[in-house]
């Protein structure tokens, strides 16, 4: 079916005509399933179960583009927020010159929130959770929504985020004006029945555009199956020379594969493991420098990741991971999709986030998983975990003849073992994830969302879940969860974010608020007394008494960030902490010495005391070398662990509000909150406002150090200085920001006061 037949289903010819020049001129089978079978053209539900690069994506963009174009508002949900700013970045880029109004949002991208709750855009690409909360403060905001799309559907089995997910999802299907629902995956077990839930038509094929072949690689021969053909054949791979030992393989076929031109990714289970694999693979290549990459990354912030980059782009090669942070990232990847780099080694956990397509993959199907006693053990890799990885390689647009997934055995028994767990083996069905966890929150955010009054109501809606569907109606379990429901709801009560009024069951403030933020039930249960009992010495209380409390927290505890035995026994941190307590009033002091203990005993507290102290040196813009080289670690990580804690210090900030604190008390929380996001002193928050690469933290800090953090001063600032402080490009590029933020700070002011 040729694009332009689109015309027919109501799509704007421009928009065919940007499509045809992006490379879309025929429809692939399973886009031409859900324009004919699916209806998704005109309204029809479907759920789109296709492989990695089979063209899925592009059916919610079209059904997103017809559904703008008839003015109905679109919902683009995805799981992570890398995943949120490519979607974005790509719609905004495509669509934007036709006047299409594309928005994002997640937990630190808050700017478009009011025009979202407003319904100001046309598609707004929004994280999972993040969608979530904005449903509990409007639960209207499904009123002008035409279309909703899910990406990655398979989350609904993820045991930690995929409650949320059903929830939102359940809440979607009810909502009184109907909008459309597509749904995307490439790893779903049991797709019919999760197309029944819908109310969609199921729209499968299982074929790539181009062909994959997935296999064992032991001793030189790579044994495999193609997956549309599913013929089993052999490929001797000259790179391997018969080595046992996995990294020895490894490094000889990547090396191999380079050599004739072709790109690798290799996923490793552990951020440590990616910098030790991609070390050996630097020191195997000389295939010249990724030059181009380098001098991006020079406009970076100095960092020890970066000097780790630095090195290995000189050969070509790079690591991805969570210990990079955004911007480093985003050089990789540039770098990778215009073949400079050649080899790219992350972590099985960014496969998802990680749209870099390559012609080979190497798979490690062993990951790290904690414990049920939090301890860190590694497990196999899920099929659908597999099956997402794998689907990496060969990618549209890319190959001609196949790609390849490699996973290395090192034993004539883990060859047979591995083809036939994986090679061979079949996704299981997606588990319902609500059956596995505590009720409470998802009690309390339909009471927030004023969806039920009574327990008979949440029952209803929560049996009309997913889970409630294939779970909680058959074989006697429905005695299970009317206890587990009883049990949430007295839990909700208890902590005062429920109250049994005269009108059945209402959030309080502090519950509504709780609900709106996405924080455990006892999080803002732990958070509410914290501040009921500071109340009558708010002023005095300072940011790390703030941080520790965050740190204690249920989702506090949950936020994990690694702290090696040798960190522990060495009581680097005991010396920090006395330091950090010591200009705290004697009682305060006392107190928290008490509630800390000693950390050379207990290596839960001195790992909380690192999350504390690191993201105090972080608030306060300490440079971010120093604090890597002070806390064993990277930027990435340091600036993720600040994201994760601005949304708890954000939600203890409207709490605060909530039970009466002084304003400015408030104030100084909210301040805290946007401080974790960057990285800087609170003197620098307005200059955070500027988005523009190369603008980085301690650039930042610099202007502020010179008196120029207000935009007006900033703009005055003597050129040759600012040309010092941040490099002549970034100077120039700040100027034309600068003066366009304060021109539209004018008409704003020129507007209210007309009104």
């Amino acid at each position: 079916m040729r694009i332009t037949a689109l015309e027919a289903f109501g799509i704007d010819p421009r928009i065919l005509d940007l499509w045809q020049q992006a490379g879309f001129t025929e429809l692939l089978p399973i886009q031409q399933q859900a324009v004919q079978t699916a209806k998704v053209l005109d309204g029809g539900n479907a759920v789109i179960f296709s492989p990695t690069s089979s063209g899925k994506t592009f059916v919610g963009e079209m059904a997103a583009v017809r559904t703008a174009r008839k003015s109905r508002r679109v919902i683009y949900l995805v799981p992570q927020k890398s995943l949120a700013e490519e979607k974005f970045h790509e719609f905004r880029s495509r669509y934007g010159s036709l006047g299409v109004r594309v928005v994002v949002s997640t937990r630190d991208r808050r700017d478009n929130d009011p025009d979202i709750r407003r319904g100001r855009f046309h598609i707004a690409v929004i994280v999972f959770e993040k969608m979530h909360a904005l449903m509990v403060n409007c639960p209207t905001i499904l009123r002008n929504v035409g279309l909703v799309v899910i990406d990655e559907l398979q989350m609904l089995g993820d045991e930690t985020r995929g409650p949320a997910l059903e929830i939102l999802l359940t809440k979607v299907l009810l909502a009184a004006h109907k909008p459309q629902i597509i749904c995307l995956s490439a790893v779903l077990g049991n797709a019919k029945d999760l197309a029944a839930w819908l109310g969609a038509t199921l729209c499968e094929d299982h074929r790539r555009p181009v062909e994959l072949r997935r296999g064992v690689l032991y001793q030189g021969l790579f044994n495999y199956m193609e997956h549309n053909a599913k013929r089993e054949g052999s490929e001797p791979l000259a790179g391997s020379n018969g080595e046992a030992n996995r990294l020895a393989t490894l490094v000889g076929q990547v090396r191999s594969l380079a050599i004739h031109g072709e790109q690798s990714l290799v996923f490793c289970r552990s951020k440590n493991e990616c910098i030790e694999t991609a070390r050996p693979i630097a020191a195997a290549l000389d295939l010249g420098h990724a030059d181009d990459a380098l001098a991006e990354l020079r406009d970076l912030e100095d960092s020890e990741g970066k000097d780790y980059l630095a090195k290995l782009l000189q050969h070509r090669v790079a690591f991805h991971n969570a210990d990079l942070d955004w911007h480093q990232r985003e050089v990789i990847e540039r770098a990778f999709r215009r073949g400079e780099v050649l080899v790219v080694c992350s972590t099985t956990t960014l496969a998802m986030g990680l749209n870099l397509p390559a012609r080979n993959v190497f798979i490690d199907t062993e990951r790290w998983e904690r414990d049920r006693a939090g301890r860190w053990t590694t497990v196999p890799i899920s099929q659908a975990e597999y099956e997402n990885i794998s689907g990496r390689a060969g990618r549209l647009g890319l190959e001609k003849n196949f790609g390849r997934a490699i996973v290395i055995a090192e034993s004539e028994f883990d060859q047979d073992r591995l083809f036939e767990t994986y090679v061979r083996g079949e996704l299981g069905d997606l588990e319902p994830a609500l059956a596995k966890v505590p009720l409470s929150q998802h009690v309390l955010n339909l009471v927030a969302s004023r969806m039920c009054r009574s327990e008979a109501e949440i029952r209803e809606i929560l049996l009309a879940s997913y889970t409630g569907s294939v779970h909680w109606r058959g074989d006697g379990r429905e005695s299970e969860f009317t206890d587990k429901l009883h049990e949430a709801i007295h839990h909700c009560v208890d902590g005062g974010l429920i109250v049994r009024g005269k009108n059945g069951l209402e959030a309080t403030e502090i519950g509504k608020l709780a609900a709106a933020k996405g924080v455990a039930v006892d999080t803002a249960i732990e958070m509410h007394a914290f501040l009921r009992d500071g109340a009558d010495r708010a002023s005095e209380i300072g940011t790390f008494e703030v941080i520790w409390h965050l740190t204690g927290t249920a989702d506090g505890q949950r936020i994990h960030f690694n702290l090696s035995k040798n960190e522990w026994q060495s009581g680097e941190y005991a010396a920090i902490l006395v330091k950090e307590l010591a200009p705290l009033a004697s009682q305060v002091r006392r107190q928290l010495r008490a509630e800390i203990g000693s950390l050379e005993v207990n290596y839960e507290i001195t790992q909380r005391a690192k999350k504390a102290l690191l993201l105090c040196d972080w608030v306060r813009g300490l440079p971010t070398r120093q604090i890597e080289a002070r806390f064993h670690c990277f930027a990435g990580s340091i600036s993720g662990l600040g994201s994760e804690f601005a949304w708890l210090a954000e939600t203890l900030a409207g709490m605060a509000k909530v039970i009466g604190w002084p304003d400015e008390s408030v104030a100084r929380l909210e301040s805290l909150s946007g401080q974790l996001v960057h990285g800087v002193e609170s003197a620098g928050l307005p200059l955070t406002a500027i988005r523009l690469r190369g603008f980085s933290r301690g650039r930042i800090m610099a202007l502020v150090a010179k008196g120029w953090q207000v935009l007006e001063t900033l703009i005055a600032a003597p050129f040759d200085e600012l040309r010092r402080l941040v490099t002549k490009p970034v100077a120039e590029a700040l100027r034309d920001q600068v003066a366009r933020l304060l021109e539209r700070k004018a008409a704003q002011a020129d507007g209210t006061s007309q009104g």
